[in-house]
């Protein structure tokens, strides 16, 4: 069978990050524009456990009102009920586009937060915009 991308790719912007802080302070992730790809209608996040023997801290998704995160506030939070702590580890959690405006009316940017309870542990995270249309080059290869 022939590959046929831009099928499931046109429906949301995901983009995977090497999340290494060095610190326990809870930092965001990257902000991603609200109204890139034709409007957001959700958001989703996920942590993986890459590097270390710590917990993860906190994990939210949060609003801004610029791609700098002025005005950061938090729309929702995981409870981290058992703790993240073993590489492999995986906690989700999503917000829709009703969520993030209830949380902050005049947000333009949203990212995953999340505090590491060790300076050197490391994680991916996953953050996925899912776009109101469906729009061409929304997820692309990123190669250094």
């Amino acid at each position: 069978m022939v590959y046929a991308a831009n099928k499931m790719l046109t429906e949301s912007a995901r983009k995977m990050f090497d999340f290494d802080p060095n610190d326990t302070l809870a930092q965001a992730v990257g902000w991603q524009s609200m109204s890139e790809h034709l409007g957001l209608r959700g958001f989703m996040a996920g942590v993986f456990r890459s590097v270390g023997t710590g917990s993860v801290g906190s994990f939210s998704i949060n609003a801004a009102t610029s791609s700098t995160g002025a005005g950061s506030t938090v729309v929702v939070s995981h409870a981290l009920g058992a703790a993240p702590d073993a590489v492999g580890d995986q906690v989700y959690l999503e917000a829709t586009a009703e969520q993030i405006q209830a949380a902050l009316a005049a947000a333009t940017h949203v990212s995953a937060v999340v505090a590491l309870v060790t300076a050197t542990d490391e994680c991916v995270v996953l953050q996925e915009r899912k776009s109101k249309a469906l729009s061409s080059g929304q997820t692309a290869d990123i190669i250094a």
